[in-house]
């Protein structure tokens, strides 16, 4: 399996990344952060829930944080990374508690 660093993709059997097009991909490590998904506000903080709970780290792109009426929640559209030791995991768990593929 290769990597692509510039977007975090997992690259199979290919010279540059089709994601951005990147040209330096390497072999993948376990410490790499690789896209697991993407989740809307609602889903989002349930998928942070149950990666803690997992003792999974993750990272997230996108989404923010909103404040209306005193109360703070999420919006927009969130994307996780997990590293690629604990992907296989992180995709059963979305898979247990979400239902279907990703």
């Amino acid at each position: 399996m290769l990597y692509c660093q510039k977007c975090k993709a997992m690259i199979i059997n290919d010279d540059r990344c089709r994601n951005c097009g990147y040209k330096k991909i390497r072999e993948i490590r376990d410490n790499d952060p690789v896209y697991l998904a993407t989740k809307n506000f609602i889903f989002a903080g349930m998928l942070e829930d149950i990666l803690e709970k997992n003792k999974i780290p993750y990272m997230t792109k996108g989404g923010f944080r909103v404040a209306i009426l005193g109360r703070t929640g999420m919006s927009g559209n969130t994307a996780f990374f997990v590293p690629y030791g604990a992907y296989q995991k992180s995709k059963e768990l979305i898979k247990d508690y979400f239902g279907g593929e990703e």
